[in-house]
Order: structure tokens, then C-alpha cells, then sequence
């Protein structure tokens, strides 16, 4: 099978990744990047595109190093494990956001693909490009060694691309049926088999989409709705409005997931399990939809249209599938069947409320050990943070103090509505004016106590945690000891009681 060719955009960052470090063998060959061991008889270098290579001392003429990392880095790196890929990434994500930190960012991404070649995002960020059955560091060095080839193999130029001999008459002829692929021109039908790629209703989609193509040929079959979609990652959206609406929907709730991986360090637990929303214009076509598909869709694994999605609702996902109507938002939370909720929804809306239903349950899943619960507080806190984040602002809130608990309903708008993480901590500080919020009664509340004031006490002091005490929220949120108090864990992992820790957070405020 040929190599596919990807390029792939920088997604953060457009510096130039410099070497940091060289050796070079007695045979005359060089390697520059950044070198993770040596001693006497062995040197271990990452190169530039994140590979690692180890030479016996006898066959190394010399080992130069660079300048190493910065102070703010280095220090990041001595609380961590180097050989864990998972507290690398998450460090390079943060030198990446700082340009004084970019290129050290850079070189720990390398050393995550050192540890795991298939990290997801790591070449993304790097602007990596794959040609020729390998890695390049960019589309500039691809290009070259693309040009390479083909002029090796005796091919000639034309509209911008490689083209061989036997096919330039067909090309000539039909120029509609080729495409670019790997710098040459090839036939079209011949590439999207090539690559996997699957057909729909007359359309190519990505392997990527997989899921995507399977569920809108299942609601077709068994409801007899056409639906176009969109798959990012493991977020499937199929809509009646089309796949640029389903694109820009599924993207925002994959960003959601992706946050939460990466600040919480559940890369498998928050990407993995598919999260499946259909969208539908008609209550109509929404009851047809909840009475042939939504009931197959929460049955055990070996009754699911597909295994996977039985095996993720086992999971706790409650995300897992999500149906809307114009005027209706269904969210299956129980064996029983899909709830619902009426309300009028644009798009904005039924964006915000998916958002924040997988922030709820991706905090729900936290723990190591199935039992634990984490408090009702801080799953509010994850899911309104997750809606900031994906959004830019939050639409979903608890109700008033008066009105009670409101959440999943959203019939009406409350105070904290399009407010982000600054706004929501600036109207905090004018609550605590009149109200007192004590981080052990946040706490324990349950869910029928929070409210739009617990909502700001929620998130201002997850953001506090996440800048502040990073690695002991986390390792809170994981503990398996759900036998232990929670006020026995926080002192455990924060090393302090709640109220030393309030008087640290209401002096952060």
C-alpha cells in the first residue's frame, strides 16, 4: 500500500524548532535533538521528529549538548515521572502557551513521541508531515524528498504535481478523476479506497468518520431520516441542518473533551467512549427516532447496534447519546429510556447544554475506583468550566436560590448566563458581600442546594486549584479510597484543612 501523505497545520505555535543537541557517529553521519541518556558505554538522542535512536559509546565520535531547559521547565520536570508521556504532554502544553517557553515545549513533545510514537496531537502541534512511509519535520523537507523521489523514478511536472507516464494520457483525458496525493497526481477512486476512506450517499468521508458514516446508515435504515454529519474525534454529531452545522458542533464538544483530558489527565477515559448526538428538526421525527433507535442504544453491549457503545453507557457516559428537536433536548440517563426536557433551542443552546453534560459526567468517571463519588459541587464546577472553555461563556446554570435546582431543565436563564471564568469571579466577590459560602459547605452540598451563587463560589475555586494546586486536585479526583471522608482526602492530598485552605483561596480572591 503507498504512504499517505498528511500535512498538517501548526495548531499553536510557528517557530522554528532548533536543534538543542548534536552527535555525531564515527562514520561521518549527524543527529541533531535534544540527547535524554548517556553514560560510558551508550548515547540516547530524540530527534527532530520525535524518534529515538541509541548508539554504543565506540560509535559515537562526539555528544554535544545545547542549551538545556529553562528554569520554569526544568522545575516542572524534576515533580514529574520523565518516563510518563501523559505529565510530559501536559507540561509542553503549558511552555507551548509562552513564547519564552515554546522551543522547550517543542522538545518535550518529541520526547512524548519518543515514549509513545501515536500520542494523539503531539505532531499536530509539532507540524509534522508524513511522506514516503515516514516522518518529516516539516512540509518543507517533505517537499524536497517528494521531489526526490519522483524525479528518481523518471516522472515529469504538471499543474503542480508528480505525474508517471502510464497515466498521463488518462490525465489528460479526464483530469476530474485524478487528485494530489503524495505530491503526484493518481486516480481519485483509487486514493479514497486507498486511504480507507468511506462512502455515503455519494460522499467520501475520512476513516476517522467511521462511526459517523455507520450511525447515519443506521438512522436511515430504521427510522428513514436522512441526517448528515460530522465526526472529531470521538464526538459523532448527525443534524438536520447539515454537515458544516455538525462540523462546528462536534468540534466544540471534542474541544470540551480534550480539556478536560489534558487538565485532568484522563486521556483514555475522556477520548475513548463515543459520544453520539442526533439533532432533529421535528418532534415527530424525534419520536420516531427515540422509539426505534434510543432504546436499542442503552441496551447491555450484546443487544447495541454496535458493542462499543453498550460498553461506553456501561462506562457511566450519560453523554453517550443526546436527542434534540426544535423544541425538545433528550438525554439518556437511565435503563428506563431517554428524559426530556422541553425548551426552545437554537443552536447556541443545545451546544452549551451537550457541552456541559459531558463535563459532568467526564468529572463523574474521575475516580480510579467505580463507588467513589466526587462531590455534586465540583461536577457542577467541571461541567460549567468545560462549557468556558469549549464556549467562551456559560449559558447553563443553576437555578436561583429560590427557584431551586434548575440545571438540566434550562427553562429559564439565570444570573450567570454569558459570563466566563473572570466574570463569574468578579460577581463572587460581590456575593460573599451578603452571602457566606464556606468551602466545606461547598463541599458537601448536594444537588438541590447549588445555585448560581455556588456556581461562582464552584468555578472560581477550580480555577484557583488548577493554578495553584494542580497535581493535588488530581490526585484527589483519582483516589480510589471512596471509604475515607472527603474532608480526610482533601487534608490527605492538599495537606491542609478545609478551612486553611479557604482562608488561601478567599486571599487568592
Amino acid at each position: 500500500m503507498r504512504c499517505i501523505i498528511t500535512l498538517v497545520a501548526l495548531a499553536t505555535i510557528s517557530i522554528a524548532a532548533a536543534a538543542q543537541d548534536t552527535v555525531k557517529l564515527q562514520d561521518g553521519s549527524r543527529i541533531d535533538g535534544d540527547i535524554v541518556y548517556e553514560d560510558k558505554s551508550q548515547v540516547d538522542i530524540v530527534d527532530l521528529v520525535g524518534t529515538k535512536h541509541s548508539f554504543p559509546r565506540a560509535e559515537v565520535k562526539s555528544a554535544k549538548k545545547g542549551k538545556g531547559f529553562g528554569k520554569a521547565i526544568a522545575s516542572r520536570l524534576e515533580e514529574v515521572n520523565e518516563a510518563d508521556p501523559d505529565a510530559l504532554f501536559a507540561i509542553a502544553r503549558e511552555a507551548l502557551a509562552d513564547r519564552k517557553t515554546a522551543k522547550d515545549g517543542q522538545r518535550l513533545l518529541r520526547r512524548v513521541l519518543a515514549l509513545d510514537d501515536q500520542y494523539p496531537k503531539v505532531r499536530e502541534l509539532l507540524g509534522q508531515v508524513h511522506a514516503l512511509d515516514r516522518w518529516f519535520e516539516d512540509e518543507k523537507s517533505a517537499g524536497k524528498a517528494i521531489d526526490a523521489h519522483y524525479k528518481e523514478l523518471g516522472w515529469s511536472k504538471t499543474k503542480g504535481a508528480w505525474i508517471g507516464p502510464e497515466a498521463e494520457a488518462d490525465f489528460k483525458a479526464e483530469p476530474e478523476d485524478f487528485m494530489v496525493d503524495e505530491g503526484a497526481w493518481r486516480p481519485r477512486l483509487e486514493v479514497m479506497k486507498e486511504r480507507g476512506n468511506l462512502e455515503l450517499r455519494g460522499n467520501w468521508y475520512a476513516p476517522e468518520e467511521k462511526d459517523f458514516v455507520h450511525y447515519s446508515e443506521v438512522v436511515a435504515a430504521r427510522c428513514e431520516l436522512v441526517l448528515d454529519g460530522a465526526q472529531t474525534g470521538c464526538s459523532v454529531v448527525l443534524h438536520y441542518k447539515g454537515r458544516e452545522h455538525a462540523k462546528r458542533l462536534s468540534a466544540k464538544l471534542m474541544a470540551a473533551r480534550d480539556w478536560f483530558a489534558e487538565t485532568f489527565r484522563r486521556p483514555a477515559a475522556a477520548r475513548k467512549p463515543l459520544g453520539l448526538e442526533v439533532v432533529l428538526e421535528k418532534k415527530a421525527a424525534f419520536e420516531t427516532f427515540k422509539a426505534r433507535i434510543g432504546d436499542a442504544i442503552a441496551m447491555p453491549p450484546a443487544m447495541s447496534p454496535r458493542p462499543d457503545m453498550g460498553e461506553a453507557f456501561g462506562l457511566g457516559f450519560t453523554d453517550l447519546l443526546g436527542a434534540v428537536a426544535h423544541d425538545e433536548i433528550a438525554v439518556p440517563g437511565l435503563p428506563a429510556g431517554l428524559i426530556e426536557s422541553p425548551r426552545a433551542t437554537g443552536e447556541l443552546d443545545e451546544a452549551h447544554m451537550m457541552i456541559h453534560l459531558i463535563g459532568m459526567r467526564l468529572m463523574v468517571d474521575m475516580p480510579d475506583e467505580p463507588g467513589r463519588m466526587i462531590p455534586d459541587a465540583m461536577v457542577a464546577a467541571a461541567a460549567t468550566y468545560a462549557e468556558i472553555v469549549a464556549m467562551g461563556k456559560t449559558r447553563v446554570s443553576s437555578a436561583t436560590e429560590e427557584s431551586k435546582y434548575d440545571r438540566s431543565g434550562m427553562n429559564d436563564f439565570h444570573g450567570n448566563v454569558d459570563a466566563d471564568v473572570a466574570d463569574l469571579r468578579k460577581r463572587l466577590k460581590e456575593t460573599l458581600k451578603t452571602r457566606k459560602i464556606s468551602l466545606r459547605s461547598w463541599f458537601f452540598a448536594t444537588g438541590i442546594q447549588l445555585d448560581e451563587a455556588t456556581d461562582q463560589y464552584g468555578v472560581t475555586l477550580l480555577d484557583w486549584m488548577l493554578q495553584t494546586r494542580r497535581e493535588a486536585l488530581i490526585a484527589f479526583l483519582h483516589d480510589p479510597d471512596f471509604e475515607t471522608g472527603v474532608d480526610r482526602l482533601f487534608e490527605k492530598h492538599f495537606g491542609m484543612s478545609f478551612e486553611a485552605a479557604e482562608k488561601e483561596f478567599l486571599a487568592w480572591l
